[in-house]
């Protein structure tokens, strides 16, 4: 009843249990971008590749890995730098001289 009040009064209303669960999506939706954990050496690697435009079937025979490993890779590489586009890792390797123009 108290939600229905709450709402009926112009006022939002989200159930109490779910109030920390927001504060941390919150808090990961704020994480700055590119600036975390460090990348490994084939991390960098493979997002020169990426950023290069190469496919995961090529990078993975430039650098003698399957195919799955290479989305390994590319996985741990976006989630270190709070990424998902492959453009904002193409942005984040010029940024960072791993590739040039």
């Amino acid at each position: 009843m108290t939600a229905v009040r709450t709402v009926l009064g112009g006022e939002a209303y989200v159930y109490p249990t779910l109030v920390p669960l927001l504060y941390q999506k919150r808090a990961e939706d704020e994480k700055p971008r590119g600036e975390t954990e460090a990348l490994s050496s084939r991390e960098i690697e493979v997002l020169r590749y990426i950023a290069l435009g190469y496919t995961q079937k090529e990078i993975g025979e430039k650098l003698f890995i399957r195919g799955k490993t290479v989305d390994t890779y590319k996985a741990r590489i976006q989630k270190k730098l709070n990424m998902e586009k492959r453009s904002q890792l193409v942005r984040y390797a010029l940024e960072q001289k791993i590739i040039s123009l």
